[in-house]
């Protein structure tokens, strides 16, 4: 049994926004990417995500939503029990944890997303502007027990990374990358790091509380309101920790990612052809509130043909 995770927030809530504008005026915050309004924001990419995964992966279990106080108008009791989503609200993840609510963090809410309650052993975490755009088959993301994460690994050592970088230059210029997002004093001699593309990422639900449950690493990672250079990523950590036990492997890239500081205008038949190619079976749409009308339009459209064909 596999069961889909996916994390989302309404920023435009008048109630999120004064949340965060409260405790933004309280916590000094260093990073401007972490407080951008595109972060928080909702642009109709859930339904699309959710109805997408029913359509292509029909044998994923339950879907877990993971939300502040907060349900789409959509998402009725009808609709939940139709695409079989339940709506899991922070204070049952931060349960024991409360001190730490609210908070805005994506980051803190990645360490700690395995502590949903009857969570299946094996799960696969979603942004809710991650798309599964053909249909897959759960051996596209477990062989048997062991995730199959998309992206790439590299040397720790600074000498070798540059060598590879001049042998192979486009490999670390990939546009839609998640970085490494962790350091050292995690607690774990790693071999390598691992590079993380934004697509579904599948986890081993106790292979991942150990790890965040180690070194006080759940405990440091979800005390920040906003993200902050101080934290580690959580999946990427995983991904290579796994990788140095053989507890995950790494597969290449099949999605396609949209991002509107790579490609300004996304014309239609372009982004058609991208999506049909052979090999292509997720898609991305970073900040899409940040595209063009033009290019939303054609974004959505494209979204609206693939879940009716």
């Amino acid at each position: 049994m596999i069961d889909a995770v996916i994390t989302w927030v309404d920023g435009n809530d008048s109630e999120h926004k004064r949340k965060r504008k409260l405790f933004l005026d309280a916590e000094k915050v260093g990073d401007p990417e972490a407080i951008a309004a595109t972060r928080f924001s909702s642009n109709g990419e859930l339904p699309y995500c959710i109805r997408l995964i029913r359509k292509n992966a029909p044998w994923i279990n339950n879907i877990y939503l993971i939300t502040d106080a907060q349900c789409p108008s959509w998402l009725d009791e009808g609709q939940k029990a139709k695409l079989g989503v339940t709506v899991v609200d922070h204070k049952k993840i931060f349960r024991g944890y409360e001190e730490v609510l609210p908070t805005f963090n994506s980051l803190a809410i990645e360490t700690i997303m395995y502590r949903i309650p009857d969570l299946s052993d094996r799960f696969i975490y979603f942004n809710d502007d991650v798309f599964i755009i053909k249909p897959v088959l759960e051996t596209d993301y477990f062989l048997g027990s062991v995730p199959l994460i998309r992206g790439f690994s590299f040397s720790k050592n600074k000498l070798l990374r540059e060598l590879h970088r001049l042998i192979k230059p486009k490999s670390f210029r990939m546009k839609g990358v998640v970085g490494t997002g962790y350091r050292q004093e995690d607690g774990l001699n790693l071999a390598q790091k691992v590079k993380i593309f934004h697509t579904p990422h599948p986890i081993n639900r106790q292979d991942y509380a150990d790890l965040m449950e180690g070194n006080n690493r759940l405990e440091r990672n979800i005390r920040s309101k906003f993200r902050n250079s101080s934290q580690f990523g959580p999946v990427p950590l995983y991904t290579s920790a796994g990788l140095d036990s053989g507890r995950v492997r790494i597969v290449p890239r099949d999605d396609l990612y949209l991002d509107p500081k790579i490609e300004e205008t996304i014309d239609r038949t372009v982004i058609n052809s991208k999506a049909s190619a052979h090999g292509i079976r997720h898609m991305c749409v970073q900040s899409l509130d940040n595209f063009g009308v033009e290019s939303q339009r054609n974004i959505y459209e494209l979204l609206d043909r693939l879940i009716a064909t």
